[in-house]
């Protein structure tokens, strides 16, 4: 887990796109990255039509760190 993004949960599942391979995947993700015109057009192209459901229960508060 990433620490950094750690309080910006629950995620929510807004859009996805399938790739061939790893490699076209992570070009993809570094171009969405570097422009917020394309990572916005791209979003609007691939966003789903009805928002993922929420776990039961799932309030988005894990204050439980794992021990190191």
């Amino acid at each position: 887990m990433v620490y950094s993004t750690k309080g910006d949960r629950p995620w929510e599942l807004i859009s996805y796109q399938k790739f061939e391979s790893r490699i076209q995947a992570m070009w993809k993700e570094s171009e969405l990255k570097k422009s917020k015109g394309k990572r916005l057009k791209w979003i609007k192209e691939n966003k789903l039509n009805e928002p993922t459901p929420r776990r039961e229960g799932h309030t988005g508060n894990n204050s439980q760190r794992p021990e190191i």
